[in-house]
C-alpha cells in the first residue's frame, strides 16, 4: 500500500525534517539542487551530496533530512515491499543508489504517472501500486550484491521458535526470561543466536515486532486503543500511547491516520 506521496522543491535548510520513525518504507529520491543527506541524530549524519540519489529506509528507521538549500525530490512511503528487499538490507541499515540521467528521467515519468492515478483512481490502482513498489525495489537493489538462491539460508530453529512464541503470547507481555524458558535456551546463548542470525539483539527484534503489530492494528479504524493495548500486552491505552510516541516519534492518532498525502 502506498501510504504517502509528495514531490517538488523543498528547502531542507529552512525546513529540515528532524529524525523520526516512519511506519513504512521510505523511498526518497533527490533529483538535483542543493546538497542533501539523511541525518540520524544530532551527532550522526551522512555527508550531503548534490548528485541525484535514491535512498530507501525500512520501517521504524530513525532518520531525517537536511540540506544546504532547495532540493527537488520525490518521496514515497509504502507499508509493504517485496521480501527480497527486506532480506537483503545492507548492514548500514538502508539502501542508497547514485542515479544516472536516464534514472532521473524515469523518476520524472514515475512522478507524473503516480500523481495522475492518485488524483484519478481507477480499478487498476492496486496493480499500479504493485508496479510502483516493484520498480522502486528493483532500483534500490540494483547495486546490492545478492546471495545465490542456490545457497541455503543459515538459521536456527530456536530463533524462529522464540519469535513465534513471543507473538503467540504478546497479550501477556512476555518477558525475555520466559521466552528463553519456552525455547529451552539460556539467555546468553539466545542473545548470541539473535545477533548471529538477525544481526540484532532479542530486545530490538521483539520491540520492533510488537510495534509492527501495533501499527497494523492502528490501520484498522474500528479497533480502539484500549483493545489494542490488551492485545499487545500493555496495561492501558495511555501506556500504549506513550510507547508508540516514544518509538515512532508520533502519537497513535497520527500513525493511525497515516495516509497518502492530500497535497498532491
Amino acid at each position: 500500500m502506498l501510504s504517502y506521496f509528495d514531490s517538488g522543491e523543498r528547502d531542507f535548510l529552512l525546513y529540515p525534517v528532524a529524525p523520526n520513525r516512519r511506519p513504512g518504507w521510505e523511498f526518497f529520491v533527490s533529483l538535483g539542487g542543493s546538497s542533501l543527506g539523511p541525518v540520524f541524530d544530532e551527532k550522526s549524519h551522512l555527508p550531503k551530496t548534490d548528485h541525484p540519489t535514491l535512498w530507501a529506509f525500512p520501517p521504524l528507521s530513525l532518520h531525517g533530512w537536511v540540506s544546504d538549500g532547495k532540493t527537488n525530490r520525490i518521496v514515497f512511503h509504502h507499508t509493504q515491499v517485496p521480501t527480497v528487499l527486506e532480506e537483503n538490507l545492507p548492514s548500514r541499515g538502508f539502501y542508497t543508489l547514485s542515479l544516472t540521467s536516464s534514472d532521473c528521467q524515469r523518476f520524472h515519468d514515475i512522478e507524473k504517472t503516480t500523481r495522475t492515478w492518485l488524483l484519478h483512481p481507477t480499478p487498476l490502482r492496486d496493480l499500479q501500486t504493485q508496479t510502483l513498489i516493484g520498480e522502486l525495489s528493483l532500483m534500490a537493489l540494483r547495486d546490492s550484491p545478492l546471495p545465490s538462491s542456490s545457497l541455503p539460508q543459515q538459521t536456527d530453529d530456536r530463533v524462529d521458535q522464540a519469535v513465534i512464541w513471543f507473538l503467540e503470547h504478546l497479550n501477556e507481555d512476555p518477558k525475555y526470561i520466559d521466552i528463553c524458558k519456552a525455547v529451552e535456551c539460556s539467555p546468553a546463548h539466545l542473545r548470541h543466536l539473535f545477533h548471529k542470525h538477525r544481526q540484532q539483539s532479542p530486545r530490538e527484534v521483539f520491540q520492533k515486532m510488537r510495534m509492527e503489530v501495533i501499527r497494523n492494528y492502528l490501520s484498522e479504524a474500528n479497533i480502539t486503543l484500549e483493545d489494542i493495548a490488551s492485545r499487545v500486552g500493555f496495561s492501558s491505552a495511555s501506556a500504549l500511547s506513550r510507547a508508540v510516541k516514544s518509538y515512532f516519534g508520533h502519537p497513535p492518532l497520527k500513525v493511525r491516520n497515516w495516509r497518502v498525502s492530500k497535497n498532491i
